[in-house]
């Protein structure tokens, strides 16, 4: 799903330079590993990095998968990048995500948010796969 994002919000990936923040398994490893196998310059970062608003100044997208509300401040943002954000915590029943989001809009090319951002791309991607198994099978 960040791979779909990427490719519809840039026309390549070869030497734009990316800031991961997060080394999860689900998230931060296999996008890393998945971006530098596009040709793209990767950082990886996690919420300890003491130097994180600079590397994510330096950025030309920034993908975070931490899961700590509001790490990325508006600061750490560079204007005209691309923001991923695919972090979930929770404040009672209230969902926020790794980025502040709040006056961000107007400083980005494209920002995906917490909520309805990456996950619905993510079903969609997945029912897509879906089919192609079940075509693949049906050709056999």
């Amino acid at each position: 799903a960040i791979l779909e994002v990427l490719n519809k919000t840039t026309n390549t990936l070869k030497e734009k330079n990316i800031t991961i923040v997060g080394t999860g398994i689900l998230v931060g490893k296999p996008t890393a590993i998945m971006l530098m196998n596009k040709e793209a310059t990767v950082t990886t970062c996690n919420e300890f990095t003491t130097n994180l608003k600079q590397k994510c100044l330096q950025a030309d997208i920034i993908i975070s998968g931490v899961g700590k509300k509001y790490l990325i401040k508006k600061d750490m943002v560079p204007q005209n990048s691309i923001i991923i954000d695919v972090g979930v915590s929770y404040e009672g029943k209230d969902i926020y995500g790794d980025i502040q989001k709040e006056n961000i809009k107007n400083k980005v090319s494209a920002f995906t948010p917490t909520t309805g951002g990456i996950g619905p791309i993510t079903v969609a991607k997945l029912f897509e796969n879906v089919v192609k198994a079940n075509e693949t099978i049906a050709a056999s």
